[in-house]
């Protein structure tokens, strides 16, 4: 269930870089996280809104004037030559330097060995997968962070980078955190393949926080043929059909029963329990032809069709089938997963009241196979298009239209980072005790921000910086300390912060107060 520990409100949708929001969010906050990132697939995605789409999303804001401005402006900018209106994103990458150096720097000092294997594949593979890790491995961070400790992170990918993102996600949550990589085929086999096998699976790999975690067991009907072929006993007793299971287990418990011989192996239950299971009609007593005890044969436990839920899900999923082109829930979205595959990960890998968060949640599946199942959701997208088309996935549902908050773009600001509570001594000289105390008071001064960037990182990112630099006369005195992050650090060198003009303290956004 939601805690107390939120500063975000539910039912919300951010159009900006999931990573600013995520940085912003108080951690263990979220129960299940399903993430479908850009594949690495090197390429452009532009599709048109599928059929009246564009009508119906104008038909449910046109009370909305925000809103409505914000999409006439979309449209404007994002038509072809047809005038339909276009859904765009960029999955194509390259890798620059100056660019990344913030995100690696963060990589190199708590993860330095995920840091040398990303230096690896940027060698072994390309500078442009080099990128793409990056962008991943920040984002990684932050998801493990924000998941409560029974938390969950599903992971949807392909063939492109899967392998590499397995070595990310192994690095980041631990390898013993792994827990199932899930192949859904995701389209048919091509009728022509000519020079090798079709690709035709995608990847959904998952991950707890920790030892404890939510899974609730996925079952598929039983077919026709099926029941046919297995549930092929009745005993005419008014319990109906049934099938038969195996009693036997290696390394079992050793007795005979009602004449029965136990097998070599031994039976898989106590005496007791079988008792049990006697007594409730679910053993099977071979017989012979004359209808005698046939005490040479192993008896078998009785599985009834109508306890029965089905078969259990494996990891190998065949359904939910990929959306056609007449399928109803169709948006146009280039890379759009169907709707029963997110209620089968969400049922699966949470509980209802949970909060479920999607932080590239495209055309909003996701979001509303969580209002379906009952969880609290939230989500974030750069593109100002997931936000009509979460109205338009929840059309018919309108509490969940009235209770979510539409397009928000600034972040959350964390408030699980205390100010610490007992100022500590600042002086001309300090040892390195001292040092670590004061860069703990303004980690909780600065909320975890840095003040040149002005992005939220980790404690251990940080370096305590003179705004005045000493070599100009600067001292280790409480105004002319705060804290920056290594790149900021490294960029300000020994310039005093009144030559930085591109420090975010200098821009109007800058809030803080130090007490």
């Amino acid at each position: 269930m939601p805690n107390s520990n939120l500063n975000f409100e539910l039912g919300t949708i951010w159009t900006e870089d999931n990573l600013k929001i995520m940085r912003g969010m108080n951690s263990n906050t979220v129960d299940l996280i399903y993430a479908d990132p850009p594949f690495n697939s090197d390429k452009k995605w532009q599709r048109p809104l599928e059929g009246k789409l564009q009508e119906t999303i104008e038909r449910l804001i046109e009370n909305d004037e925000e809103l409505l401005q914000k999409w006439c402006d979309y449209v404007d900018d994002n038509k072809d030559s047809l005038n339909r209106v276009l859904i765009k994103f960029n999955d194509a990458w390259e890798y620059n330097a100056e660019k990344e150096e913030q995100h690696e720097t963060i990589i190199r000092e708590r993860f330095p060995a995920l840091h040398q294997i990303i230096e690896g594949i940027g060698e072994s593979h390309s500078l442009k997968m080099k990128a793409y890790m990056i962008f991943m491995a920040v984002r990684i961070i932050e998801m493990k962070r924000i998941l409560r400790d029974t938390g969950v992170l599903c992971l949807h990918c392909d063939d492109s980078a899967g392998h590499y993102l397995k070595i990310l996600l192994d690095a980041i949550f631990e390898s013993s955190n792994f827990r199932c990589d899930i192949a859904w085929k995701r389209q048919p086999a091509k009728s022509q393949s000519t020079r090798m096998f079709g690709r035709v699976t995608d990847n959904l790999m998952v991950y707890s926080k920790g030892d404890q975690y939510t899974f609730n067991s996925v079952y598929t009907q039983l077919s026709e043929e099926y029941i046919k072929t297995k549930y092929r006993y009745d005993d005419h007793d008014g319990k109906g059909r049934y099938r038969l299971d195996n009693l036997v287990a290696f390394g079992g418990y050793h007795y005979d029963y009602e004449g029965y011989q136990c097998p070599a192996k031994g039976w898989g239950r106590t005496e007791e329990s079988m008792r049990k299971l006697h007594k409730e009609g679910k053993i099977h007593f071979p017989v012979d032809k004359n209808g005698n005890p046939a005490y040479h044969r192993r008896l078998q436990k009785k599985l009834y069709l109508s306890e029965t839920k089905g078969i259990d899900v494996g990891n190998m999923w065949f359904d939910p089938k990929p959306i056609n082109s007449m399928a109803k829930e169709k948006t146009g979205y280039p890379t759009q997963k169907p709707l029963a595959l997110l209620e089968r990960v969400i049922q699966a890998l949470s509980n209802k009241g949970d909060i479920v968060f999607d932080p590239f949640c495209g055309c909003a599946t996701a979001i509303e196979a969580a209002y379906r199942l009952g969880r609290n959701w939230i989500g974030c997208d750069q593109s100002f298009m997931s936000v009509p088309l979460v109205r338009y996935r929840l059309q018919g549902n309108a509490k969940a239209i009235c209770n979510y908050k539409v397009n928000r773009t600034s972040a959350p600001v964390r408030k699980d980072i205390q100010d610490e509570p007992v100022q500590p001594n600042f002086h001309s000289k300090l040892t390195s005790n001292e040092r670590e105390e004061i860069r703990m008071y303004y980690f909780g001064q600065q909320k975890g921000v840095c003040l040149g960037c002005g992005n939220h990182y980790d404690y251990k990112i940080f370096h305590l910086d003179h705004r005045q630099a000493k070599s100009k006369g600067g001292k280790d005195a409480k105004e002319n300390l705060q804290l920056l992050c290594g790149p900021c650090n490294s960029r300000k060198g020994a310039k005093d912060e009144s030559e930085c003009s591109w420090m975010w303290k200098h821009t109007e956004k800058y809030k803080i107060v130090f007490k």
